[in-house]
């Protein structure tokens, strides 16, 4: 207690409101996480202070680490690139949701069915549900959203890594598909100068893989197609996807139903033979 109180004494941060809540005990030194932000006194933001209990008052006193190159982050904070790289012919990438966390938290079990953040992902390319879900989760701490990734091409961001939350996460869609993402699901990085993982396609089991542009959000169909759910016929667990078909090959479509030039999806343009992406993790 007495070496926290010297700390506190020497970066020079005020006493906080006893209203805060702290958990993650750590016995060693009498140290707490407290849920809330605090800025430094350089006005660096720290997301994770320090804080301890003055048994005496039962005060709460908060010590926000920072150091330079990681601004408003614990010494125990290793600052990685995630670069993403799209492999598939013709399946552009949605913008992907990464995050890290600890081992409470998982993004999906195969054979399972998907939470309703992942399916979205996967039938729509929207990453809006997911980033809110994880980022409302005290298992999760950084979240990151990049930006969709065509053919051929790659992403790279930022995020910090802890040994609180050491693991990492990310999902995207496979957007001219009903249902198909990429997954990286909960692969431990901290500690590690580089990470290397080829993405299958996987399957949400959340609609049925119809092949038709009114079920289907990619650039490849028209832009008001409608991208209705097609929930009948639906797998209902997790799985590697069985990719393209041309299940529609030699039907009579409606102009929704079609690619945007014409006919139905054929898979010699638009099936995969995995994997459909490569990420990388690397200081």
């Amino acid at each position: 207690m007495q070496l926290l109180i010297g700390l506190v004494a020497l970066v020079g941060v005020a006493t906080a409101s006893k209203s805060y809540e702290c958990f993650s005990v750590d016995r060693r030194a009498d140290n707490y996480w407290c849920q809330q932000n605090c800025l430094d006194l350089e006005g660096r933001f720290n997301k994770h202070p320090a804080c301890f209990i003055d048994y005496e008052d039962r005060s709460v006193h908060t010590v926000c680490q920072c150091e330079a190159g990681n601004v408003g982050k614990g010494n125990d904070y290793k600052e990685y690139l995630v670069k993403i790289t799209n492999l598939a012919f013709n399946q552009p990438l949605s913008r992907p949701v990464i995050f890290t966390h600890n081992e409470k938290k998982q993004l999906f079990k195969f054979n399972g069915k998907a939470g309703k953040g992942l399916r979205v992902v996967a039938e729509d390319g929207n990453p809006d549900v997911l980033e809110k879900e994880v980022s409302g989760s005290e298992n999760v701490d950084e979240v990151e959203v990049a930006s969709g990734i065509p053919p051929r091409g790659s992403v790279t961001t930022k995020i910090a890594v802890s040994k609180e939350f050491p693991f990492l996460s990310l999902a995207s869609m496979a957007i001219n598909t009903n249902d198909c993402f990429v997954a990286v699901n909960g692969e431990y990085v901290y500690g590690h100068k580089y990470s290397r993982y080829g993405l299958p396609g996987l399957d949400a089991g959340t609609e049925a893989n119809n092949e038709l542009c009114t079920h289907i959000p990619g650039p490849a169909c028209l832009s008001d197609s409608g991208n209705q759910r097609a929930i009948s016929g639906a797998e209902g667990f997790i799985h590697v996807h069985r990719g393209i078909h041309g299940v529609n090959v030699g039907e009579d479509l409606s102009e929704l139903e079609q690619r945007a030039n014409g006919g139905p999806f054929q898979p010699q343009f638009y099936d995969w033979r995995n994997n459909m992406a490569l990420v990388e993790i690397y200081e």
